[in-house]
């Protein structure tokens, strides 16, 4: 009942799927549903406080649904990856804390014997319990893509352009103490499907 609605990369329509089960699956269907119930500003909020520049979705405006639901506009793999690491923040006590923190190339300095630290504050863009539940998803996610039986906990989301002509992963993993971000993106230079 949606006008204009995505296609499922799987051509199945019609199941219902808790939200968690739709993310892990790439169900755009319920993607873009979400997308009609939540306000655009609070779209526009959520992806700026994520880090990313929103200037093409204001341009594209709200009616440009499908694009805007299923992330189809630009960004840089180091932008995805450092939103990605959102679902690995934790504080000292190991919960998530949902935080955005701006990457940065060089973050100390050690000049004559003295540390100068570059710090970057957090900004809060999502509960825990969001944290948590997104996790859930990607980790469903990645134990379909890589599998289960790995020493690292690991969450992956895919995605595909039409026709293939670029694919992403995105992602992060936690292996000891020791977090990391990461997105990839595969594509043909000449704008020809993969």
């Amino acid at each position: 009942d949606l006008r204009d609605p995505p296609n499922n990369w799987d051509h199945n329509y019609g199941r219902t799927l808790s939200l968690e089960r739709a993310l892990a699956m790439s169900n755009n269907v319920v993607t873009r549903r979400v997308y009609d119930r939540v306000p655009f500003y609070k779209l526009l909020e959520y992806l700026e406080k994520a880090g990313f520049d929103t200037d093409e979705y204001r341009r594209a405006g709200v009616l440009d649904a499908n694009n805007n639901s299923l992330g189809a506009r630009h960004a840089t793999p180091l932008e995805v990856a450092a939103a990605y690491n959102i679902f690995n923040r934790r504080n000292t006590a190991g919960e998530f804390t949902g935080d955005f923190v701006r990457p940065t190339i060089i973050d100390r300095i050690r000049f004559n014997g003295e540390i100068i630290t570059h710090t970057r504050e957090p900004v809060h863009v999502f509960r825990p319990e969001t944290v948590e539940a997104v996790r859930a998803s990607l980790i469903r996610t990645a134990n379909r893509v890589v599998g289960g039986n790995y020493e690292a906990e690991i969450f992956l989301k895919t995605g595909t352009s039409d026709n293939t002509v670029n694919a992403w992963v995105a992602g992060g993993l936690r292996l000891g103490d020791v977090n990391y971000a990461m997105a990839f993106l595969v594509l043909d230079e000449d704008g020809r499907s993969m």
